[in-house]
């Protein structure tokens, strides 16, 4: 729902398949008529390989710029400042390789579906990899890279700069306990 609502505009700079909702909740009335739990979950297994691609490189690049940046002994006495820095680098690592799996999430998602409840231009993950390739090359892959991390590099750094601040505040009580 939410990517059909984002990607709906005007007929004068419409882009692409416009479903027409008129909002939210006709939205999802509009796709529980069209084929009931399927149809609001169709293209769920999209977001797979983004989450699995998109948790791994962030932990492990956040623990591999934590443990360079440390190295450095640059911020020995500001540990959040150290976090912050390394989740920067985390998060930005994140929208690289999440981005190409956005795009495709997307595509599936947004595409028209024929009478049989199927896309009408691509019938899976792997066919739309294939055909966003083939047309647009590397780079159709990577639309929209900015403005993904504008939004995923911000909220690993908060994530993990609130976590080690948790952890801080959990450390300084067991130790005050025993």
């Amino acid at each position: 729902v939410k990517t059909q609502l984002q990607a709906q505009s005007a007929k004068s700079i419409a882009v692409g398949y416009q479903h027409n909702h008129s909002g939210s909740w006709n939205a999802f009335k509009s796709l529980w008529m069209e084929g009931g739990i399927a149809a609001l979950y169709r293209g769920w297994n999209a977001n797979m390989p983004r989450l699995f691609v998109g948790s791994a490189t962030q932990l492990t690049t956040f623990g591999l710029a934590s443990d360079w940046l440390r190295s450095l002994n640059i911020f020995p006495d500001r540990p959040i400042l150290l976090t912050f820095l390394a989740s920067v680098i985390g998060g930005s690592c994140v929208a690289i390789t999440i981005q190409p799996f956005d795009v495709l999430a997307t595509r599936l998602y947004n595409q028209q579906i024929d009478a049989t409840g199927k896309g009408s231009l691509y019938k899976g993950l792997g066919d739309a990899l294939i055909k966003i390739f083939r047309t647009e090359g590397l780079t159709g892959l990577y639309k929209g890279t900015f403005p993904t991390w504008m939004r995923i590099a911000p909220h690993t750094v908060l994530c993990l700069v609130f976590y080690e601040k948790l952890d801080q505040l959990y450390n300084n009580f067991t130790t005050r306990i025993d």
